[in-house]
């Protein structure tokens, strides 16, 4: 009796960590906070933080540099391009140039020998056999490139079929759906901006003003109509949450329409 005890508690304890760990997967909010900044160059970084930030992914991008930063359980995991710098190279390319121009021409050896070119036949050789394995690759390509571009046919032939206009609609109002969830709660934005063309700005300034996000947070657009050239300059700072809760209800709508496995089934083929 005492063992069955022991076995009934064991698995409670286990179907209530379960119970916790899907409760804190599905409801606990995932919280993001984006900042960029565009004055020469184009400047942004990025954290994503869940679970009171044991799972944290942080990015951030200057110029051709982009650094991302992991960490979970606080071991942290760091990854990173960098763009060599246009001016770096330019001076070795100069210094390499002086150094060059700068050595002494040194006589010819005497018992130096100058290499046969034409007894050895392994140049001829050599390009024989690189130029089918260049065929190959472009035939690679292009058998690629086909076959892309017959699968982007068929999605659009499936698309604009009238008989899945049900699973089309679907699929939009569930992106919809997600997209009024993911927009941030808090957004600071100050943008200078100008199209060259003085009629042109005050056009994209019109329209900019039928989007809510104008007017409904702290976003201040400031056209330029004296500038003669095309630029864009300011600063936005954007910060929202989002629970799985949403994607897992939505992906449940899905799997569950018929409509869609139907298109689904179509694209399998």
């Amino acid at each position: 009796m005492s063992i069955l005890l022991i076995i009934l508690k064991i698995t409670g304890i286990l179907l209530l960590v379960i119970f916790v760990l899907a409760a804190l997967i599905l409801f606990h909010p995932v919280f993001y906070r984006v900042r960029g900044e565009v004055q020469e160059e184009i400047s942004a970084e990025g954290h994503f933080w869940w679970l009171f930030h044991l799972i944290r992914i942080g990015f951030q991008k200057e110029g051709g540099n982009m650094r991302i930063r992991i960490r979970i359980f606080g071991i942290p995991k760091e990854f990173g391009t960098q763009r060599p710098n246009v001016q770096e190279e330019e001076s070795a390319f100069e210094e390499e140039a002086y150094c060059s121009e700068s050595e002494p021409e040194t006589a010819e050896k005497p018992d130096a020998k100058e290499p046969d070119l034409t007894v050895s036949g392994e140049p001829e050789y050599e390009f024989q056999e690189r130029k089918p394995a260049s065929k190959r690759k472009h035939k690679k390509k292009r058998e690629a490139k086909d076959g892309f571009k017959s699968k982007f046919a068929q999605i659009k032939t499936e698309l604009t079929d009238s008989g899945n206009h049900q699973a089309i609609s679907h699929l939009w109002r569930e992106f919809c759906y997600l997209i009024s969830h993911l927009k941030p709660k808090r957004i600071e934005a100050e943008i200078v901006f100008s199209t060259g063309d003085p009629s042109m700005t005050g056009t994209v300034t019109g329209a900019l003003s039928l989007f809510p996000v104008i007017y409904r947070y702290d976003a201040h657009i400031y056209p330029d109509f004296a500038s003669e050239k095309f630029y864009i300059k300011g600063s936005l700072l954007a910060k929202g949450h989002v629970t799985m809760f949403r994607f897992f209800v939505s992906m449940i709508r899905l799997i569950c329409d018929r409509n869609i496995k139907r298109l689904l089934y179509k694209f399998r083929k």
